[in-house]
C-alpha cells in the first residue's frame, strides 16, 4: 500500500477488521490496534482516522479528525 493517511469506519464483519489489522499492524501491535480501532468507531458516524505520515506513534492515531487516541505506555 502506498498511502500518506487511511479513514476507517466501522467494518462489516471480522474477516474485514482480520484483513486491516494484518495491513497496518506493523506501526502497533495487533491487539493495540485492535483496541484503537474500537475507541474510535465506538459512536455511530465515528471513524479512525491514521496519519500514515506523522512523525511519531502518538501522532497517528485520532478518533475523527480532531481527538488523538493515546496508546498505553507499558514501560511502567
Amino acid at each position: 500500500m502506498n498511502a500518506t493517511s487511511l479513514i476507517v469506519y466501522r467494518l462489516r464483519n471480522y474477516k474485514e477488521l482480520e484483513a486491516f489489522v494484518e495491513e497496518v499492524s506493523g506501526l502497533v501491535t495487533k491487539k493495540d490496534l485492535v483496541e484503537i480501532y474500537k475507541e474510535a468507531t465506538k459512536d455511530e458516524y465515528s471513524f479512525l482516522y491514521i496519519n500514515l505520515s506523522a512523525r511519531t506513534i502518538k501522532d497517528m492515531f485520532f478518533k475523527n479528525f480532531k481527538s488523538h487516541i493515546q496508546l498505553e505506555d507499558d514501560d511502567d
